[in-house]
């Protein structure tokens, strides 16, 4: 499966109902998620960064935040920005 944005119109509860429901669909399957909502891939086993069409990192959303300064950098901005 492939999803582009498929929350993007949705409020934060209704998205959350939609991953709860999505995991366990998609628990057996290979799902590509696109997103720019870095608090929906804490629900990705991987996470694939990129920067102007190139890959800077792939690794757990932990891992990341731990080890990659751009992923990290970003994923705090965002989390600013949703607790106003």
């Amino acid at each position: 499966m492939i999803l582009d944005e498929p929350t993007a119109s949705l409020d934060p509860r209704s998205e959350y109902a939609l991953f709860q429901k999505f995991v366990s669909i998609a628990s057996d399957k290979t799902v590509f998620f696109i997103t720019h909502r870095l608090n929906s891939v804490t629900i990705a086993d991987k996470v694939l960064v990129l920067n102007q069409g190139k890959v800077v990192a792939f690794d757990t959303h932990e891992n990341l935040l731990k080890n990659n300064d751009y992923y990290r950098s970003y994923y705090s901005i965002q989390n600013k920005i949703l607790k106003k």
